[in-house]
Formats: C-alpha cells, sequence, structure tokens
C-alpha cells in the first residue's frame, strides 16, 4: 500500500486528498477492467 494513494485504507480526519497518483490509477484500472 502506498500512503499517498487516494485508495490507501485510512486517512486522517480533516485530510483531502485531490491528486491521483499511479497507483490510484492502476487500481481504479483494476477494478474496471481497462
Amino acid at each position: 500500500s502506498i500512503q499517498a494513494a487516494i485508495m490507501y485504507p485510512s486517512v486522517s480526519a480533516g485530510t483531502s486528498k485531490i491528486k491521483l497518483n499511479a497507483d490510484d490509477i492502476q487500481g481504479i484500472k483494476a477494478l474496471y477492467n481497462m
């Protein structure tokens, strides 16, 4: 797991993440068979 990833399992309260990194993109592609 990459802590900078938006899909990381836990995020501190008040933290917002708006930039997708390569790990997020790969995860989305895997979920949607892209």
